[in-house]
């Protein structure tokens, strides 16, 4: 298995529930960040920052430590 975490989605970033709609999208960033994007509304739900391991929400708050993005959709 792969180390990159982005070979888990092949769809390029795009996240589906087990029926196959669309949930989300996942982007990574230049700087290594990484951003969700929620589908049910377009509009950013949160992100991660590697250096510090650290998740927020679109409003700016702490979700939790490591990469916790996916639980954003749908909140």
């Amino acid at each position: 298995m792969s180390n990159d975490p982005w070979d888990e989605f092949p769809d390029s970033g795009f996240l589906r529930d087990s029926s196959g709609e669309l949930m989300g999208r996942l982007e990574r960033r230049s700087d290594g960040s990484e951003w969700i994007t929620d589908y049910s509304d377009n509009q950013l739900a949160g992100g991660y920052d590697p250096s510090s391991n650290q998740t927020w929400d679109a409003g700016g708050q702490l979700v939790g430590f490591g990469n916790l993005l996916a639980s954003l959709l749908r909140r």
